[in-house]
């Protein structure tokens, strides 16, 4: 006679079994790998189709394209002063950097628009301060402004750049020496008229103001007479050697 206890022995059996039968039944999911669809290559558009004049447009203006721009901060110039003129000399690494700090007022004080890249820069520090009253001058105009505080002239120019160096010097030294103006104008004087005629009508082309004319003219003879074209080298080959005696040198020459 069965007891209780095999009663719930056998049952416990009963379901092992059938656990282990389902098991066995039930089957192995593999899941399915359907193929990618192959991406179509596209055709290149028939010569001289419509579609495939436009496509070498666009690749003509990708290859003209500048490249991206990459934002470079801003370096301060190296600086130094002339005593006797009260010149303040800033030599700044890139055309950029010049820009940077003294674009605004330059143009303000040349009265042109500028054609290519800032390479030399000059004017009277009174023209700073008073161009920095009527704007909200940036970070880097501002520092400009305060190594200006005790000088009566600013230059500018491209690190290693002794030309255009030597030509904004001879701005100052115009501007704050008075035996040197006069020199200047005893030699323009002693010009042939034709010969002042071909300065002037090329200083004009170059966008000069007639005000600054004997000033421009003298500032390129320091650097050479090859400024004024080929008719006027002979003639103002004395001339520039004068002025370039009478000038000197800048600091740090």
């Amino acid at each position: 006679m069965a007891t209780p206890e095999d009663d719930g022995v056998d049952d416990l059996a009963a379901a092992v079994q059938a656990h282990l039968h389902l098991d066995e039944a039930a089957p192995t999911v593999v899941p399915s790998k359907e193929p990618k669809p192959k991406e179509k290559k596209k055709k290149s558009p028939k010569p001289g189709s419509k579609a495939a004049v436009l496509l070498k447009q666009q690749q003509r203006q990708q290859a003209q394209a500048p490249p991206p721009t990459v934002l470079v901060p801003y370096t301060p110039p190296e600086v130094s002063r002339d005593l006797p003129t009260r010149t303040l000399i800033l030599s700044f690494r890139t055309p950029k950097d010049l820009a940077s700090a003294l674009l605004r007022p330059h143009l303000t004080y040349e009265g042109t628009v500028l054609n290519g890249p800032l390479l030399g820069v000059n004017f009277p520090s009174a023209h700073l301060r008073d161009w920095a009253e009527t704007t909200t001058p940036t970070e880097d105009e501002r520092s400009i402004l305060s190594l200006a505080e005790s000088s009566s002239y600013i230059i500018a120019h491209i690190a290693r750049d002794r030309s255009t160096l030597l030509h904004e010097w001879a701005h100052a030294v115009y501007y704050t020496h008075q035996a040197y103006r006069d020199e200047c104008l005893r030699l323009w004087n002693d010009l042939p008229g034709q010969i002042k005629k071909a300065v002037n009508v090329q200083l004009g082309l170059m966008g000069y103001r007639e005000d600054v004319w004997m000033d421009e003219w003298q500032a390129y003879c320091v650097e050479g007479p090859t400024a004024f074209g080929a008719m006027c080298d002979r003639s103002l080959g004395v001339p520039c050697r004068d002025l370039k005696e009478a000038l000197g040198t800048p600091p740090g020459w």
